[in-house]
């Protein structure tokens, strides 16, 4: 099942990393229940993230230090699952809630079906450059 959530979270990173829309009001507003099953678990880990992705990308890198990043996610033995990017004009408290509340999800879900997780550390970038109007982490 590992396998499988990592899988569909980087095939909604790349069907959704072309996506430049500015619709950063857009809003998950479910969250993870005692009685939703693990595939209804899953897909709302997957609108989550799929939200904070088009907010993060709805403004063209063109200036990476106009860009800040924050970790999202969360392991089951502890810490993110990575970095995500954002320019430094969308609504900054309304995507770090929104980033914070997918993370807790995440938890909450890891600790419901009981999930594994290596226990490496990802790098925290120190800058981000833009590369053909994407930012990308420098570490």
């Amino acid at each position: 099942m590992k396998r499988l959530f990592i899988v569909i979270t980087f095939a909604v990173v790349l069907l959704t990393a072309c996506d430049k829309s500015n619709n950063a009001e857009l809003v998950v507003q479910e969250e993870i229940k005692d009685s939703s099953s693990q595939g209804e678990d899953l897909k709302l880990l997957s609108d989550l993230f799929i939200e904070l992705i088009t907010i993060s990308s709805s403004i063209e890198c063109t200036d990476g230090a106009d860009w800040k990043f924050i970790p999202y996610g969360h392991k089951a033995c502890g810490g993110p699952i990575g970095y995500i990017a954002y320019h430094n004009k969308i609504n900054e408290s309304s995507f770090l809630s929104k980033v914070k509340f997918y993370t807790h999800q995440q938890e909450i879900y890891n600790k419901k079906w009981e999930i594994g997780s290596d226990c490496t550390v990802p790098l925290e970038p120190i800058r981000i450059n833009c590369n053909q109007g994407s930012p990308e982490f420098i570490y």
